[in-house]
C-alpha cells in the first residue's frame, strides 16, 4: 500500500494525538444523529411512538462503538515530544511510534518500538507500567503469530533505551522478513 504523503499512519509519531482528534469528531456526530433522528420524530408526529424512534435506537449501537474508540483514544498518551525530539537527536530510528497495546488486565502505553535481529525492544513513558507485564503481553502476541523467538524488552528511561537501540543499530541485519511481526504487533494497537 502505497502512503499517502501528509497523511499521519498507525505507528508514526503523532498517530495518537491525530486520532484522538478524529475521533471525537465522529463520537460526537454519533450522538447527535440518533438525538437528531429522534427529535425529528417526536416534533413530526407528537409521539414517541414511531419508526424514527426505532431508528434513534438502533442508532445507539454504533455511537456506544465510536464513544468507546473515543475513550480509548483520550486515555491513550503519544510519544512526547520531549523523547521523540531524544530518539531523534541520538539518531535512533525507532521502527513505530505511539503504539497503546489493550490487553485483559490492562492497557500498554508504548512511545516507540525497534525490532532487529529477533530483539524487540519499547520504551514507555508510563512509570507506572510493570515492564514485566507489557513484555509478557507481546511475547504473548508474538507466539500466537510464530514470533516465540524474539525477545522482548521494555524500558522506562530513555537512556538506557537509547544504549540497547544503537547496540542493535550496530549489529549486522539477519535479513529476516519481519512483516508478520509487524502486522501482529499493529493489529493489537490502537
Amino acid at each position: 500500500m502505497k502512503k499517502k504523503e501528509n497523511k499521519i499512519y498507525k505507528g508514526d509519531y503523532g498517530y495518537i494525538r491525530e486520532q484522538r482528534k478524529l475521533e471525537i469528531i465522529k463520537a460526537a456526530i454519533m450522538i447527535v444523529l440518533p438525538v437528531a433522528i429522534f427529535l425529528t420524530g417526536y416534533f413530526a408526529t407528537g409521539s414517541n411512538q414511531n419508526i424514527l424512534t426505532f431508528v434513534a435506537v438502533l442508532g445507539c449501537l454504533p455511537m456506544a462503538s465510536n464513544a468507546i474508540h473515543a475513550y480509548l483514544f483520550i486515555r491513550a498518551k503519544g510519544c512526547s515530544e520531549e523523547l521523540y525530539k531524544k530518539l531523534v537527536g541520538a539518531g535512533i530510528a525507532s521502527t513505530y511510534y505511539d503504539l497503546y497495546f489493550t490487553a485483559y488486565k490492562r492497557n500498554y502505553q508504548v512511545s516507540a518500538l525497534i525490532l532487529k535481529k529477533g530483539c524487540l525492544i519499547a520504551i514507555t513513558e508510563d512509570m507506572n507500567m510493570d515492564l514485566t507485564e507489557g513484555e509478557d503481553h507481546i511475547k504473548d502476541v508474538l507466539s500466537k503469530c510464530g514470533g516465540e523467538k524474539i525477545s522482548v524488552k521494555f524500558f522506562n528511561d530513555a537512556d538506557k533505551y537509547i544504549e540497547r537501540a544503537r547496540e542493535l543499530s550496530a549489529l549486522s541485519d539477519d535479513n529476516k522478513d519481519y512483516s508478520f511481526i509487524y502486522e501482529n504487533i499493529m493489529s493489537v494497537s490502537i
